[in-house]
């Protein structure tokens, strides 16, 4: 995905010890939807917290939160680097390269009792509940940080989906509100709620919207090659 996002440049992210590592990066955030221009600064800002920290490929992975931290600390005050930081963390988690540190949470409880509601009544896949619980931790981190669930607002929910829309494509933006109208009604259901929140304007998509898939680069190398002999 390297050549994808970075066309002309690709090489110089592929370069040195940090390369797979970058190069794994790069293709995680393209998996996860992001935009092409978020896609570009996360991985940009990533390579550049690599090669400050010298940490190679396979430099004591799996790696601690602690580390993590470490790392980016020169950009503590840096909210794009923060950002980042939080990309890098589940993109270490989804490849099983983190090890993370348990804080205690004042939503532990709910989110454990919404994960029972997942396997036991709605009966998801394992893949499918983790992708739930990660939207529905981001949402309340974002909207409940220091305010009570039943405070929450449908100008709360709205301001953090445009939050969350411009990272991300609209086809992924899709499944986020999915997941997070899911986790409101069943909030509504049990009276977690005041307001009934589940009700959100999903994005319109549109059959053949999106571009089609980049070419791998040895296939594009390999045909320019042949249209020169």
């Amino acid at each position: 995905m390297l050549e994808f996002l970075f066309p002309r440049d690709w090489p110089l992210y592929a370069a040195g010890p940090q390369g797979p590592l970058v190069r794994n990066f790069s293709a995680w955030v393209v998996e996860r939807g992001y935009t092409r221009i978020c896609a570009r600064h996360h991985v940009r800002r990533f390579r550049e917290v690599l090669v400050y920290n010298h940490v190679a490929a396979g430099t004591s992975l799996p790696i601690t939160s602690t580390a993590l931290s470490r790392w980016f600390a020169p950009w503590s005050h840096d909210t794009l680097y923060r950002a980042t930081q939080r990309a890098a963390e589940r993109f270490l988690c989804d490849r099983c390269l983190f090890i993370p540190v348990a804080k205690p949470s004042r939503f532990d409880s709910l989110i454990s009792q919404y994960q029972s509601h997942l396997i036991d009544l709605r009966g998801l896949a394992p893949d499918t509940v983790e992708h739930h619980l990660r939207t529905v931790t981001d949402f309340l981190s974002s909207a409940c940080s220091k305010r009570r669930l039943a405070s929450i607002r449908p100008n709360d929910v709205e301001r953090f989906v445009d939050q969350t829309s411009k990272r991300l494509r609209r086809q992924t933006l899709q499944h986020t509100i999915a997941h997070l109208r899911a986790f409101l009604r069943f909030c509504a259901n049990q009276r977690y709620t005041r307001d009934r929140l589940d009700v959100i304007d999903t994005p319109r998509t549109y059959r053949g919207e999106l571009p089609p898939r980049a070419l791998d680069w040895k296939t594009v190398r390999e045909g320019l090659q042949k249209s020169w002999h």
